[in-house]
């Protein structure tokens, strides 16, 4: 058993695998690999954000996370929405990173194309938050992409 290939010759390149004498040569349309499958692929920038220490009650300066499509077809539209987790409440935290400027929602993005969300920050108690934004096609989670985030409350000093 041997392997060989030849050189491309005018409109055809030939492989093949020689095999107790008999020759199996790939056709034209099995040598070349076909082009890639078209889809869209989304990124998130930046991945992270730390909104420092907030007053209880108080917002914080929104941060803005860009989305791009770095795929090569458009994408479907797009949902974004956050989630808050906390030590204190396992089920169901109150939500303290809001979004309060969106472009993503509801928009189809074109390959290199992007969209923004912005996001504050509003503890409601004086305790670690993390929380995440996703972005993404439900209810596809391959095509969903997420910024993580994180915040401190604190209370108001009195007097």
């Amino acid at each position: 058993m041997g392997r060989f290939s030849v050189k491309r010759s005018g409109r055809y390149a030939l492989a093949g695998l020689v095999v107790c004498g008999l020759l199996a040569v790939a056709s034209p349309a099995q040598a070349t690999k076909p082009p890639p499958h078209p889809h869209a692929r989304l990124q998130i920038s930046p991945t992270f954000e730390n909104f420092g220490t907030v007053f209880v009650f108080a917002t914080s300066t929104p941060a803005e996370f860009t989305v791009q499509n770095v795929g090569n077809a458009t994408s479907g539209p797009l949902l974004a929405f956050t989630s808050t987790r906390n030590d204190r409440f396992a089920v169901n935290p109150p939500e303290v990173f809001t979004i309060v400027q969106d472009t993503c929602t509801g928009t189809s993005l074109a390959p290199r194309a992007t969209c923004s969300v912005s996001v504050v920050f509003n503890p409601k108690q004086p305790i670690f938050y993390t929380g995440r934004l996703d972005v993404g096609q439900p209810p596809d989670a391959n095509t969903m992409r997420f910024a993580d985030f994180v915040g401190r409350g604190i209370a108001r000093p009195s007097g």
